[in-house]
């Protein structure tokens, strides 16, 4: 693995970063303690928070895939759907989310509806399934999740249908390797719609009309 190779997975795994630099200064910490105790003690101070900070995200990540799994574990059924006129109506789920269940590329999926979305995004472990794969001539996107900035590649979705909405041809991107097997349907499919509302706890989706 050269440079830049390590650059871009500790980009995509900012808790390791965390971990291995609060490693790397108590380290250096130890190391100087003779030389320069004060500056060791401050090394090692900032060292052992880091590590500390590391443990107490991993642990508030856990929980937050655990409690996005958990419904889907305790009800058995996800995205429960109906067609009513042409329109799909998604139920609110005891969580508060909006899960479905779709076809990608052919292959059974879930996602979670999310509007704050901008892009619809894929696990990696979904990806390899369908056959998506990054799109090398791409630079990584930063996304702003809920446990923080990840870097995502590009990738194109031949085909994602659920309800009466189809999507060909849509630009997706593949999240790395976190453990979060979480996919979402973010704006960059809804805005191609003819519209979506909310009515008594329910996602109303409009297709669009096909060409």
């Amino acid at each position: 693995m050269n440079l830049a190779e390590l650059r871009d997975f500790l980009v995509a795994q900012p808790l390791l970063a965390l971990a291995a630099l609060a490693i790397l200064f108590a380290s250096i910490g130890w190391i100087v303690q003779h030389s320069h105790p004060r500056a060791a003690s401050a090394l090692r101070i900032v060292g052992y928070a880091g590590m500390v900070g590391a443990v107490l995200l991993t642990v508030i990540e856990a929980a937050h895939h655990a409690s996005r799994s958990d419904v889907r574990i305790a009800t058995g059924k996800v995205g429960a759907v109906e067609v009513i006129g042409g329109e799909t109506v998604v139920p609110l789920d005891p969580s508060g989310h909006y899960w479905i269940k779709a076809q990608l590329n052919g292959n059974d999926a879930e996602f979670l509806v999310d509007t704050g979305a901008t892009y619809t995004s894929l696990a990696p472990a979904l990806a390899r399934e369908a056959g998506i794969t990054a799109d090398a001539g791409r630079m990584p996107i930063e996304l702003n999740t809920a446990n923080g900035p990840i870097a995502a590649r590009f990738g194109t979705a031949h085909e994602l249908t659920f309800g009466s909405v189809t999507a060909r041809d849509l630009e997706v991107v593949i999240g790395p390797e976190t453990g979060d097997d979480t996919s979402v349907i973010g704006m960059n499919l809804l805005s191609k719609l003819k519209g979506w509302r909310v009515e008594d706890k329910k996602l109303v989706l409009v297709p669009a009309a096909s060409p």
